[in-house]
């Protein structure tokens, strides 16, 4: 799975002998994929070894939303915080990626 707006990351795929077949665009819808995640650990779905993945649960911790939406101004919107959350990302796509 891939972020389908990093174009240079899929050249490089392509460049080492991944195809697109092989290679394949995630969903990257920021809150459906949070609340799947939310949901999976709430149910004991996705469980976290903490000595295995520290930089994963750190950046979960501080994971937050924005304090306004930089288009409109407004509070209250959902926009996450994009600071140091590259992890949570990846876990988003790949739990996204999962039927």
């Amino acid at each position: 799975m891939i972020d389908r707006t990093q174009a240079q990351a899929q050249i490089e795929l392509a460049q080492h002998g991944l195809c697109a077949a092989q290679v394949q665009a995630s969903r990257n819808s920021v809150m459906p994929s949070i609340d799947r995640v939310k949901a999976w650990m709430e149910q004991g779905q996705l469980v976290f070894v903490e000595s295995r993945v520290p930089r994963l649960l750190s950046q979960m911790r501080s994971y937050r939303y924005a304090d306004t939406d930089k288009k409109t101004g407004e509070k209250g919107t959902e926009q996450v915080f994009k600071l140091n959350d590259d992890l949570c990302d990846a876990l988003r796509y790949a739990v996204m990626s999962w039927p």
